[in-house]
């Protein structure tokens, strides 16, 4: 299975930079708007998330880049900030890391 998730990332992935302070990281992952429709579809499978806002994207990327809450993350020229981010498993294996980020720089808007 983390094949798999590995090979659809590196295929439809973005190029991403996940920056802490003065260190960065770049790789592919995937980042997209939280939409009506899809929240709808991701809230009847992980119940636990609270309520998200308008203007919120999700962030799925590989098992062993860590991001964590307020890492900024650069992709296609904009920068967002980590607001959750959780590790995915299936039995013993990481599988990836879901977050939720914002557009930087904009107001905040996280209610969780």
């Amino acid at each position: 299975m983390k094949a798999l998730i590995e090979s659809i990332l590196q295929g439809y992935g973005s190029l991403v930079t996940v920056r802490d302070g003065q260190s960065a990281r770049t790789f592919r992952a995937l980042v997209q708007p939280v939409t009506e429709k899809g929240w709808a579809s991701t809230r009847k499978l992980i119940e636990s998330l609270g309520r998200v806002p308008k203007g919120q994207y999700v962030y799925i990327g590989p098992a062993e880049m860590e991001i964590k809450q307020g890492q900024t993350v650069e992709v296609r020229q904009e920068a967002y900030v980590v607001r959750r981010s959780e590790t995915m498993a299936l039995g013993d294996e990481t599988l990836y890391v879901w977050a939720l980020l914002t557009k930087a720089g904009g107001a905040e808007s996280w209610n969780s």
